[in-house]
């Protein structure tokens, strides 16, 4: 019969690759370092990335982000307001690095701040991806918080998969990467209101960012990938 002391060992020696695994686990699924926002079908969206690093792995959970204020008391005091936000699919199966999306359409608590107001805003913007760790059976969570300045209006994430005749190949090296685009330099608001004028009112033009042709690529060398639309492009 086993003794105590070494079922003890046992269990250790089971447990062990386990935590060592989910530790190795949050190194590898993450989001980008940075959310974007761009045309998508002429809606203008929110959006960010989700991948793992690893190679042949398949990862399945839910997509989840909040937006946090602070909001100061006439006393002095400070309150936290939390908003959940809308996601496109929200229940994400990760083969290969997805881009998260949120519209910028009525009833989003961005929807009436343009790029300006967006960088004088105080807000957080708190997103996370719980899933179920395909070895351990264990629930794990990777969260990551965006800033206002983390926010980069008039860019989209450059397409990081190359299709060949048999396979596709996933360049993870670019996943923080972002290029301009052409997007109304306004608020989501009144890029509709330009779109969709009262009767009676003059229709205005929104003003459009000049697409620059360099890019940004302070990357993260520890982060992954995703298939591109061609609507953000």
């Amino acid at each position: 019969m086993y003794s105590a002391a070494s079922l003890t060992l046992l269990s250790l020696v089971l447990l062990l690759p386990k935590m060592a695994s989910a530790r190795k686990r949050a190194q590898t699924v993450g989001f980008s370092s940075c959310a974007v926002v761009n045309l998508r079908d002429g809606v203008l969206c929110l959006s960010w990335r989700l991948g793992d690093l690893r190679g042949n792995h398949i990862l399945d959970g839910v997509v989840r982000a909040m937006l946090v204020r602070y909001v100061k008391q006439p006393l002095g005091s400070i309150v936290m307001l939390y908003q959940d936000l809308d996601i496109q699919n929200r229940d994400i199966v990760l083969a290969t690095p997805a881009t998260i999306i949120h519209k910028l359409e009525p009833g989003s608590p961005l929807y009436s701040l343009g790029p300006e107001d967006l960088l004088k805003d105080d807000f957080e913007l708190v997103v996370s991806f719980t899933y179920t760790g395909d070895s351990t059976g264990m629930l794990h969570q990777t969260r990551i918080c965006y800033m206002p300045t983390d926010i980069r209006w008039g860019q989209c994430f450059q397409d990081m998969i190359k299709v060949g005749k048999k396979r596709y190949k996933v360049d993870y090296a670019l996943f923080n990467n972002t290029t301009w685009v052409s997007v109304p330099m306004l608020s989501a608001e009144e890029y509709d209101r330009g779109r969709n004028p009262v009767e009676g009112s003059q229709s205005q033009s929104p003003l459009f960012a000049s697409v620059k042709r360099n890019k940004h690529t302070d990357m993260n060398p520890d982060v992954l990938e995703e298939a591109m639309q061609h609507t953000c492009l």
